[in-house]
């Protein structure tokens, strides 16, 4: 996964980047304004799927406006991982070879 530099969700080129986050205490973190996904340089294989996986449910939910819902709108949430999500991540996991 060391290779891996975008993805596509919801007709966006979504970009992976690497870096050391030590000092952030944290894993990684979606970035809207420049539709990036940054990740802890130093994650195992398995703690990477993991919280790559957890930054594109934020992505998801970012691209089908569920953000900005004033209220916790539950088939919003429902529709976007499984018209956005899921489709996202299925893809990804037969271009890594896991699916």
């Amino acid at each position: 996964m060391d290779n891996l530099r975008s993805i596509r969700m919801a007709g966006q080129t979504v970009k992976i980047r690497r870096r050391n986050l030590a000092d952030h205490d944290e894993w990684g973190f979606w970035v809207a304004e420049s539709r990036t996904i940054v990740l802890h340089d130093k994650l195992t294989p398995r703690k990477f799927k993991e919280t790559l996986r957890h930054e594109m449910v934020h992505a998801a939910l970012h691209f089908c406006g569920v953000t900005w819902c004033e209220t916790m709108e539950e088939e919003a949430v429902v529709r976007c991982l499984y018209e956005v999500f899921w489709p996202s991540w299925e893809r990804l996991e037969r271009r890594l070879g896991n699916g």
